[in-house]
């Protein structure tokens, strides 16, 4: 009897805890960041131009969005992208590069043409497709813009590439 009687107080101090109202939500906290990107190179992609593409959108997002991975990574790793050469032929005439992902495993590629594997800008704007920009900016000289890339220009993360990328998420 007297056990049961020290147990009484144990439960009913468990009851009144399960009834307690959850903390509240802090509507002013950020979202929780995804976790980083892992970058793998394949040669004859210019790791100093990847380098300076992943840097620059780290810097752009206040986080480490992309990291650089170990070559010898096998395809198929989840939450990796590749970056390779472009087959001849595999892009349409006037494209540098290429980015496309499977979802559910959440792998990418990016394809570059040879002429563009020492481009920073041109890695920067693809990698902006794999952090979630789809689509392009409508606005000339934004990184993300359809038409206007300057593939030996500086990389030049603008705002507005910034909020396309995060919207899209």
């Amino acid at each position: 009897m007297t056990r049961w009687l020290l147990l009484l107080p144990a439960l009913a101090t468990l009851g009144c805890a399960a009834e307690q109202a959850p903390a509240a939500v802090d509507p002013e906290a950020p979202e929780e960041a995804p976790a980083p990107w892992t970058l793998v190179v394949a040669d004859p992609v210019s790791e100093t131009a990847v380098l300076e593409a992943l840097e620059a959108w780290n810097a752009a997002l206040g986080r480490e969005a992309i990291v650089l991975g170990d070559p010898a990574t096998p395809y198929g790793a989840r939450r990796h992208v590749y970056v390779r050469l472009a087959e001849d032929g595999s892009l349409a005439k006037g494209v540098g590069g290429l980015a496309s992902c499977d979802g559910p495993t959440e792998v990418c590629i990016v394809r570059l043409r040879a002429d563009l594997l020492k481009s920073a800008r041109v890695i920067a704007h693809e990698l902006g497709h794999v952090l979630g920009g789809w689509g392009h900016t409508e606005t000339a000289g934004t990184l993300m813009y359809w038409e206007s890339w300057y593939p030996h220009g500086a990389v030049g993360i603008t705002p507005e590439d910034v909020v396309h990328v995060l919207a899209a998420r």
